[in-house]
């Protein structure tokens, strides 16, 4: 079996910025994938940590701002196929857009 060649570090760093400039242009379309995908880009981003959805929600829980939890904690529970709790409104995934774009620097 052979394997594949690393990836350049840029390349990857590029390459997860603009999944999350895309995603953000269209949050709604696949929530999950949006809000999950950019608490695993600001992981790697701060911490170096290369990480699955799962576990970036969980990142995000630990280290992105408490207003963001609601909707990280909601996604995780889809993701998850869990209940869901109180839905959250169109405010906080404007402040989990707003603190994204700060985080990763769109």
């Amino acid at each position: 079996m052979e394997a594949l060649p690393p990836v350049p570090e840029r390349d990857f760093r590029d390459a997860i910025i603009k999944d999350v400039r895309v995603a953000q242009g269209e949050p709604f379309y696949d929530p999950i994938s949006f809000v999950l995908n950019a608490c695993r880009a600001c992981a790697y981003l701060h911490d170096d940590a290369i990480l699955s959805k799962d576990a970036g929600g969980v990142w995000g829980l630990a280290h992105l701002p408490e207003q963001d939890h609601p909707l990280i904690q909601q996604v995780l529970a889809l993701y998850r196929g869990e209940r869901l709790g109180r839905p959250v409104g169109h405010a906080a995934w404007d402040d989990f857009a707003a603190s994204m774009r700060e985080a990763i620097l769109l």
